[in-house]
C-alpha cells in the first residue's frame, strides 16, 4: 500500500537502476493513482533508462504474470525488501540543513488538482501560463 507521495517515486527509483534499459515487470505493486503512475514511471526512466514497464495487476491487460510473461524461462527475477526502500528513499532525499536550496517541478507530471490546492502559486514554464485553464473553471 502506498502511504505517501515519495513512495512511487522510491519505486521506480529502484527499478530504473536495476534494470536500466530494461523492461521490468512489477509484481505485487500496489494500486496506484495515475498521478502516483507518473511518478514512478518518471523516476524509473531517469534513475535507468525504462521507457516501458509492466505492473502485473494494475491495468486490465495484465491481470496476472502469465500475461505479461507467457515463457519466463530466461527471466532474472529480483526480490525487493523494506530495507531496500529504505536505503533508496536515503539516496533520494539528503537534506542538510533547515532550508530548501531548490525546488523543481516538472509541469509535465504536476497534476491539476495539486495546482488547485495552491492557487496562490503562479506557475509558468518557458512562457506558457500553466495556471489559466484553473482560472477558467
Amino acid at each position: 500500500m502506498i502511504t505517501n507521495e515519495v513512495q512511487p517515486a522510491v519505486l521506480g527509483y529502484l527499478a530504473g537502476a536495476r534494470c536500466g534499459t530494461g523492461v521490468p515487470t512489477v509484481v505485487g505493486l500496489p494500486r496506484l493513482d495515475e498521478d502516483a503512475f507518473k511518478v514512478f514511471g518518471a523516476a524509473a526512466g531517469s534513475s535507468g533508462g525504462i521507457g516501458l514497464c509492466h505492473a502485473v495487476g494494475c491495468p486490465p491487460e495484465a491481470p496476472d504474470l502469465e500475461s505479461v510473461l507467457p515463457d519466463p524461462a530466461g527471466v532474472q527475477c529480483v526480490r525487493r525488501t523494506r530495507r531496500d526502500l529504505v536505503e533508496a528513499r536515503a539516496e533520494l532525499i539528503t537534506p542538510s540543513g533547515d532550508s530548501i536550496d531548490a525546488v523543481s517541478i516538472g509541469t509535465a507530471l504536476l497534476p491539476v488538482r495539486v495546482d488547485a490546492t495552491r492557487p496562490a502559486v503562479e506557475w509558468n514554464t518557458i512562457g506558457i501560463d500553466v495556471m489559466a485553464p484553473l482560472r477558467r473553471m
